[in-house]
C-alpha cells in the first residue's frame, strides 16, 4: 500500500474507540422515582486495524513511554494507544476556534424549544425536561395516561407528571430553569477543548450544581414575592411543597432565616452541594464519566490536554459558571476554595478510555507531569514541552547541534568533577 493510501486509511483511527452520538442533558425534576441526570449518550464501537508493525522510528520518553512514528508526515502511536495524526499534536488553538465556530452556528440555527409538542406515556417514566447539546434546544414532553392503574407508579410521580403538564406550576418552571442553566453554561464554552478527562468530569459536576442552585434561587424569589403580596409566612412556605431537595432551605426559613442575609446565600451554596453529593452524585457517575470521555479533548486526540490538563483554564470555566448563577456575586464567596472532585469510580472509568485513546495511563500521565516540572511549571508550558517531545522537535536538528549538545554536557560533567576534587 502506498504511503498516501496508508495515511488516508489510517485517518480512520487505529484501535477500537468509543464514539458518542449527540449527547442530551436530561432532568427528572423533583421526582422521587427518578434521578435528576442527563441522558446517557448512545455509544457505538468503531473497529479498525491497528498500526502496522513496520515503523519509521521509535523513541522512548520518560524511561517507559514508547512513541512510534508510523508515517512520514509525523503521525505517531504512543504505547498501545490509537493512531495520532501530526496535526493532532499541535493544533489546540485551531481546535478551539473550530469548536467556537461550530457552537455559534448551532446556537444561531437552533429551532424554538419543544414544549409539550411530544407526548410520552407515564409508564415510560418520562423525565421533566432535557437540554440537547447538539440541537441546543430544551424539550419538555406532555405526559399522558396519568390515571393508568399501574401500581408501580406512585401517587407522587403522578402528581409531578401532572405538574409537568402545567406550564404555570413550580415543577415545570424548575425543570425549565434547570435546563436553561445548562444551556447558559454551554454558551459559556465550559466544554471547549483544552482540558483533561478528569477536569471535564469536574466541570460537569459544577454544571449540575449551578443548575440546582439556580432552581433554589427561583423558589426563594417566589417565596419572597408571596410575602410581599401579603401572604402569611406559613402560606408562602408552601411554594416549597413537593420538592424535598429544598427541605434544608425551607426548614431554615421556618426557623427565621432572612432570605437576603449572608447566611442565606451561604446555605444555598453549602446546602445544595451537600444535598447533591449525598442524594445524586452516586447516580451521576455514568454521566460524569461520559463527560470525561466524550468531550472535545478526548475525542479530538488533543494529546497534551488529555495527558496534562489545564488547572488554570478549568478554574476560569468554573468561575464563569458560578458567576452565571447569580450576577450579584453573593453566592461566589461561599463556594469552597478547594475545587470539588469526582469519585474514584469516575476517575477509573475515564482512565480506561484515555489509556485506550492516547496510550497513557493515569500513572504515566502523572509521571510526565512531574518530569516536565510539576507544580513549578504552568500547565500551558508543560503541554508545549510534551508536544515537542512527542513530535521530536526537542531533539537536535543537525549532527553539529548534536555534537555541541554532547560537548556541552561533557564540559558540565568535567567541571563538576573538577570542583569535587577541589
Amino acid at each position: 500500500m502506498a504511503l498516501k493510501d496508508f495515511n488516508n486509511y489510517m485517518k480512520k483511527g487505529a484501535v477500537t474507540v468509543m464514539v458518542a452520538a449527540a449527547t442530551a442533558r436530561s432532568v427528572q425534576a423533583n421526582t422521587a422515582e427518578a434521578e435528576i441526570k442527563d441522558k446517557e449518550p448512545e455509544r457505538t464501537e468503531q473497529t479498525v486495524e491497528p498500526a502496522p508493525e513496520d515503523t519509521l522510528e521509535k523513541i522512548v520518553l520518560f524511561d517507559e513511554i514508547e512513541v512510534t512514528k508510523v508515517s512520514e508526515n509525523g503521525a505517531i502511536v504512543i504505547n498501545d494507544g490509537q493512531y495520532i495524526e501530526a496535526e493532532d499534536l499541535d493544533n489546540r488553538k485551531e481546535k478551539i476556534k473550530k469548536y467556537e465556530e461550530r457552537q455559534d452556528r448551532k446556537f444561531e440555527e437552533a429551532e424554538p424549544d419543544r414544549i409539550h409538542q411530544d407526548t410520552v406515556d407515564i409508564e415510560d417514566r418520562p423525565r421533566a425536561a432535557t437540554y440537547d447539546w447538539e440541537t441546543k434546544i430544551i424539550e419538555v414532553p406532555y405526559v399522558t395516561n396519568l390515571d393508568t392503574p399501574n401500581p408501580n407508579i406512585s401517587k407522587e410521580a403522578r402528581q409531578h407528571a401532572a405538574a409537568q403538564n402545567d406550564q404555570t406550576s413550580m415543577d415545570f418552571k424548575a425543570a425549565m430553569v434547570h435546563e436553561e442553566q445548562h444551556r447558559t453554561n454551554d454558551k459559556l464554552g465550559v466544554y471547549a477543548p483544552g482540558l483533561s478527562g478528569e477536569q471535564y468530569a469536574v466541570i460537569d459536576k459544577y454544571d449540575e450544581l449551578s443548575a440546582q442552585m439556580k432552581v433554589l434561587l427561583m423558589y426563594k424569589k417566589e417565596y419572597q414575592d408571596r410575602i410581599e403580596k401579603g401572604e402569611s409566612k406559613e402560606e408562602a412556605l408552601k411554594v416549597f411543597d413537593g420538592n424535598s431537595d429544598l427541605d434544608f432551605y425551607k426548614n431554615a426559613l421556618e426557623n427565621g432565616l432572612d432570605p437576603e442575609s449572608k447566611e442565606s446565600y451561604k446555605l444555598i451554596v453549602e446546602g445544595t452541594i451537600k444535598m447533591w453529593e449525598e442524594n445524586y452524585e452516586a447516580g451521576y457517575e455514568t454521566q460524569l464519566t461520559d463527560a470525561g470521555t466524550l468531550r472535545s479533548s478526548v475525542l479530538s486526540n488533543d494529546v497534551a490536554s488529555i495527558a496534562l490538563g489545564n488547572e488554570k483554564e478549568m478554574d476560569k470555566r468554573i468561575e464563569k459558571m458560578i458567576d452565571a448563577i447569580d450576577n450579584t456575586g453573593k453566592l461566589k464567596e461561599h463556594f469552597p476554595k478547594k475545587r470539588l472532585d469526582v469519585s474514584d469510580n469516575v476517575k477509573a472509568g475515564i482512565d480506561k478510555v484515555v489509556k485506550e485513546t492516547i496510550g497513557l495511563s493515569k500513572e504515566q500521565r502523572e509521571k510526565i507531569d512531574n518530569e516536565l516540572g510539576g507544580d513549578k511549571v504552568s500547565d500551558k508550558k508543560k503541554q508545549a514541552k510534551l508536544i515537542k517531545k512527542l513530535s521530536g522537535r526537542d531533539r537536535p536538528k543537525s549532527k553539529k547541534a548534536a555534537k555541541e549538545t554532547k560537548l556541552t554536557a561533557e564540559q558540565i560533567k568535567a567541571a563538576a568533577k573538577a570542583k569535587s576534587n577541589d
